[in-house]
């Protein structure tokens, strides 16, 4: 599997930051490989 460098960008093209999305896979390990490296690309605050 080839990573896609572009990913966070094409995604943050179409979404805000403020956007709550749903990731997915078969299996489940691209989708938090994906939810990974969106959530590094933010700043979260917690309430």
């Amino acid at each position: 599997m080839t990573k896609n460098s572009n990913f966070v960008k094409e995604v943050s093209s179409q979404f805000r930051k403020e956007d709550e999305i749903i990731v997915g896979c078969q299996l489940g390990k691209r989708s938090m490989m994906a939810a990974t490296d969106l959530l590094a690309s933010v700043s979260i605050s917690m309430p």
